[in-house]
């Protein structure tokens, strides 16, 4: 996994320090936040990942009291699907179905979706399935105004990094880490009104 990220002036920064050392890692992003923004092309942050011979450079962006990294604009796509800023090409996923706003990223790895239906533990059944709400004739292309169940399961699959296969994942890739690494993305997804899946 690529868990490093140079700072503005080639500092190191572990990405670990997330978990294991959170004030440490918000002190140095607070302090590499201004620099970051003035820093010119090659000089920003940026991970390992490399397109088009260029480092590919990351945000880092205040919420409140914290600090993330986020990616520039268009470019989750082009990094490594290890990287923890990959993120799929939504024109060739299934989010190329939905209008603008029904899946939202948030924060470094946090995001919100709209659904057709409630995730009520013990709801009554409806013996009506929900119709999905069309903004036009469904003749290809961005159509879909909420997303389906089977959609966040994709959702949770795609970002859980579930949704590629390599020769060295074999013995690797079991149901039970499958499982935990599904488990720990959906906790980065809200649902309506800021619930999340977990």
């Amino acid at each position: 996994m690529n868990d490093i990220v140079v700072l503005p002036g080639r500092e190191k920064l572990s990405l670990e320090w997330k978990q294991t050392d959170p004030e440490r890692y918000q002190r140095r992003l607070k302090a590499k936040h201004a620099d970051n923004s003035k820093a010119g092309p090659g000089e920003k942050a940026h991970c390992l990942c490399v397109h088009q011979g260029r480092y590919l450079e990351l945000q880092i962006k205040q919420r409140g009291e914290t600090y993330h990294f986020a990616c520039m604009q268009n470019t989750g796509p082009y990094h490594q699907p290890t990287c923890p800023f990959y993120k799929p090409n939504p024109e060739k996923s299934g989010q190329a179905a939905y209008v603008e706003g029904v899946v939202k990223e948030d924060t470094e790895h946090e995001v919100s979706v709209k659904l057709i239906s409630s995730l009520k533990r013990n709801s009554p059944v409806n013996s009506q399935a929900p119709s999905s709400t069309p903004v036009g004739t469904r003749s290809g292309g961005k159509t879909q105004r909420r997303m389906t169940t089977l959609g966040l399961l994709h959702l949770v699959w795609e970002r859980a990094g579930l949704h590629y296969w390599r020769p060295q994942f074999n013995g690797h890739r079991t149901d039970s880490k499958a499982l935990r690494r599904a488990y720990a993305t959906s906790r980065n997804i809200k649902i309506q009104h800021g619930i999340r899946l977990d």
